[in-house]
């Protein structure tokens, strides 16, 4: 009996050094474990939140970039619509399309001034002040044809006044075209 006693014993002793051990384990390994799962969780959740401020840069300096693509073959489709030829060729072109579109939407041009091309950076600008007269509909279609026309130049000024032939509108326009030179200091 005294073995079997002995034997119980050290298996008890076994067992308490066992669970010391299980409870060492517990207290120390368990929560370095933990922390150490929980930091790659944050790392990896850092991770995805970075991967995801990544995209959203990616897709916003796409969408910029095919802007300024958008932008780069309008500048070129326009550049390629400027007149040639010097600031008389321009003002003649400019004349002859605005009595045509008078003609075309029944409207009448009373006086065109022209002022001199001034510069501005590698164009041109000639500046077109004009009156055309009739009644509202068909002045209305006029500056909409003029607005399509594709000319190169932008509206600065536009009158509409009641007179004793129906309305008169009175339009500033800034033509422009490439200045004489500046293809040549571009090659340079």
């Amino acid at each position: 009996m005294s073995t079997s006693l002995r034997d119980s014993r050290y298996r008890a002793l076994g067992g308490a050094v066992a669970l010391l051990i299980g409870l060492a384990l517990l207290t120390f390994v368990l929560p370095d474990a933990s922390d150490s799962l929980s930091r790659q969780r944050r790392v990896r959740d850092q991770a995805k939140q970075l991967k995801q401020q990544q995209d959203d840069r990616l897709k916003s300096l796409q969408t910029d970039a095919s802007k300024l693509e958008r932008g780069q073959a309008t500048l070129a489709a326009l550049e390629a619509r400027l007149p040639q030829g010097s600031a008389g060729d321009l003002q003649w072109k400019l004349s002859k399309a605005l009595h045509e579109l008078a003609a075309k939407d029944n409207v009448r041009l009373s006086t065109i001034k022209y002022s001199p091309a001034t510069k501005e950076g590698d164009l041109d600008a000639v500046e077109v002040e004009f009156t055309a007269l009739g009644i509202y509909a068909p002045l209305r279609a006029y500056l909409r044809s003029l607005e399509s026309s594709g000319l190169p130049f932008a509206v600065r000024d536009a009158r509409l006044e009641e007179s004793p032939e129906g309305a008169r509108l009175t339009i500033v326009l800034r033509a422009f075209k490439p200045r004489d030179g500046a293809k040549a200091e571009e090659e340079a």
